[in-house]
């Protein structure tokens, strides 16, 4: 086990035993509820968090921005010049409806691409 999986383990037993002492003294009411339901969607969260770490604490490779940021200019000057670079990225979300902060780099050159393709017809 992953220091950082341990540490996360040891977060959720502490959440829950503060829990199990809120609803000991206090009783079941909304103000325990309202507890459980935090620690529940805490623990979901770092456990999202947990299996979509897939690198075990080790950064993505920054060799892979150049080839995006190269492809990515070579789009801008030649299909949108007259363009701000955020009027572009406002451009694709809005047109996609959606906010793109998850999207990597290759899904995003896929979505311009589409974009492109969209314009010309």
């Amino acid at each position: 086990m992953k220091i950082k999986e341990k540490v996360f383990d040891i977060m959720l037993f502490f959440l829950w035993t503060a829990v199990g002492f809120i609803v000991l003294f206090e009783g079941a009411d909304r103000i325990s509820f309202s507890c459980l339901l935090i620690c529940y969607l805490t623990e979901l969260g770092l456990k999202i968090v947990k299996d979509d770490n897939k690198t075990g604490g080790v950064a993505r490779d920054s060799n892979r921005l150049d080839e995006f940021y190269n492809k990515l200019k070579e789009i801008h000057k030649k299909y949108f010049p007259d363009w701000r670079f955020m009027q572009l990225v406002n451009n694709i979300q809005s047109f996609y409806g959606s906010d793109l902060f998850y999207a990597e780099e290759n899904r995003f050159l896929e979505l311009l691409d589409k974009y492109i393709g969209g314009l010309k017809t």
